[in-house]
This record gives structure tokens, C-alpha cells and sequence, in this order.
């Protein structure tokens, strides 16, 4: 997550002198009336930095949504109480506005009630949508070509980084809680949990 954030804010940096060019362009175009070359190039450029943040994102996603659906489906096949099915909890990364917290509640869903664990999980959440939040301002500030946009880019991968820790211990807590679930008791027996 945290290559994700660092490839989306070096992109914003490098597309930010060309979308300057681009809105100088434009301007000039519509008080002149005369078509820069510069709009078309600026065009490619940015939507080969688009495929290469896409690239680098997509498998991110895709691997965490599959994770959440397998940990939803395990929790409902251990009789876990849940407020929503393991595919609402994939589906609801795609439903603006209850994507703030339906895939909380789904990860939260995956352990125990009461598990102690279960403040990792608002951890994690709360590193991810304010790592977004960050990052989303920092490529803002890049684009206007701001200087305060390097220190925000900085704590947008310090919370990235937050969400890659919490992430990985709850990837474990959960895992750990699923095998303690179907081997009660003691553990010499039960085979590892491959997070």
C-alpha cells in the first residue's frame, strides 16, 4: 500500500508542471483563439502516469478484496456475527458514501465479538481513509505546484505506513482468531496461519 501511495504522489509531482502548461495553454486558447501542440502531449503524458499508478494499485486492491472475502466467508462458516454477507463487504468499497465504514464493519465482522483485536481493525481503518484523505490533498497541493504539498505527501506516507503495520497485524489477528475458533483448546496440533 505504501508503493501505492508513493507511485500516486509521484505522479501527481511529475504531472503537475504539465497540467500548469495545460491551463496556460487553454487560457491562451480561449482569449486567442490559437490551438497549442502542447495540449495533446500533455494528454499522453498524463495517461501514461495514470497507467502506471493504475498498475501498480490494481493488484493491491484486488489481493485485499479477495483476503476480505475468503476472511468473511471463513467468519461466517465459524457461526461469526455479521451485519453484512462476505460479498456486500467486498461490494461496498464500490458504493460511495457507505464505503466510509461498510468495509469496516466487514473486517471488524471477521473476528470474535468482543475480540481484543478488534481496535486494530478501527486502527487500520483509520489509517487507510486518512492515508486517502492525505494523499488525495497532497496530489491536489502537487498539481498547484505548492511546496506544502512535499510535507503533506510526506505524512500521507507516514499514514500508509501506519496502515501497512496495522494491516499486517490485522491480517494476523484475524487469521489467528479463525484457527483458535476451529482448534480450541490447545494449539500443537493445528497447522500454521498463512496471513
Amino acid at each position: 500500500y505504501v508503493a501505492v501511495i508513493a507511485v500516486g504522489l509521484l505522479a501527481a509531482s511529475a504531472e503537475s508542471s504539465t497540467f500548469r502548461q495545460l491551463f496556460h495553454d487553454l487560457r491562451v486558447h480561449a482569449s486567442t483563439g490559437v490551438v497549442q501542440d502542447q495540449i495533446s502531449r500533455t494528454a499522453t503524458h498524463t495517461n501514461l502516469l495514470s497507467l502506471a499508478t493504475l498498475t501498480v494499485a490494481a493488484p493491491f486492491y484486488v489481493l485485499l478484496l479477495i483476503w476480505q472475502y475468503r476472511a468473511a466467508s471463513t467468519a461466517r462458516l465459524l457461526s461469526l456475527p455479521a451485519a453484512h454477507s462476505a460479498g456486500l463487504g467486498v461490494g461496498s468499497w464500490f458504493i460511495p458514501i457507505v464505503n466510509l465504514w461498510f468495509p469496516y464493519q466487514a473486517l471488524r465482522d471477521c473476528l470474535p465479538p468482543r475480540h481484543p483485536d478488534a481496535r486494530l481493525v478501527g486502527w487500520t481503518w483509520g489509517c487507510f481513509l486518512s492515508a486517502g484523505v492525505v494523499t488525495g490533498t497532497a496530489e491536489v497541493l502537487a498539481f498547484l505546484g505548492s511546496p506544502v504539498g512535499f510535507v503533506t505527501a510526506a505524512v500521507a506516507l507516514a499514514l500508509g505506513v501506519g496502515f501497512a503495520h496495522c494491516g499486517v497485524r490485522t491480517v494476523r489477528s484475524i487469521g489467528l482468531a479463525h484457527r483458535d475458533l476451529l482448534f480450541p483448546g490447545s494449539m500443537e496440533g493445528a497447522p500454521p496461519v498463512d496471513p
